[in-house]
């Protein structure tokens, strides 16, 4: 999710022409970056899950952390999804320079879904949970980034630590991966 726009706001700064896709699925803070984005025509904002499948899925959200707002059997809202290959058709987006994906441990959904976005896609920004998380492991989620049309090679890395423990499994990582299936 692009929560209120952080990431955005810093690649709007550096690229002021590009044009920005941003997602995100919780009413109160897309409403938040709606008014970040106040006049900026070539930022769009949509208000839905992405997913490996179109359809319905409920979340749980804190209104104190939405930092970590979630899909949940036992979620307090629904909400709309998509994936990204159908967004990327409908919008007719035939290349994309970084795609940025940050859900809260469904990534492999979100890249389950993007199997065409993957190829036109020349870096990836990607959060990845360790700790905690019963939806993937490492391996599995890298594993989703080489097909024949694609082949993400890591290529830098920042571990985020929030407790500040030293000892234990590594809790989330923001990855860097570019594409060099193609020159895009």
């Amino acid at each position: 999710g692009a929560n209120v726009g952080f990431f955005s706001k810093m690649a709007r700064s550096l690229y002021p022409s590009s044009k920005i896709y941003a997602i995100e699925p919780v009413p109160a803070v897309y409403n938040l970056m709606s008014k970040n984005f106040n006049g900026d025509q070539n930022t769009i904002l949509f208000n839905f899950a992405v997913s490996n499948k179109k359809g319905k899925q409920k979340m749980i959200a804190d209104e104190k952390d939405y930092l970590t707002s979630k899909f949940s059997n036992n979620g307090n809202f629904p909400v709309d999804t998509n994936t990204l290959d159908n967004f990327i058709h409908e919008k007719r987006i035939n290349k994309i320079d970084i795609l940025k994906i940050d859900v809260e441990t469904f990534e492999n959904l979100v890249l389950l879904g993007a199997k065409q976005t993957l190829a036109k896609t020349k870096y990836l920004f990607l959060e990845i949970t360790i700790k905690n998380n019963s939806n993937y492991t490492f391996s599995s989620l890298v594993s989703l980034l080489y097909s024949k049309k694609y082949n993400f090679q890591l290529i830098a890395i920042s571990i985020l630590n929030y407790s500040e423990i030293s000892k234990g499994t590594m809790p989330i990582m923001d990855c860097l991966f570019k594409n060099v299936k193609n020159d895009l």
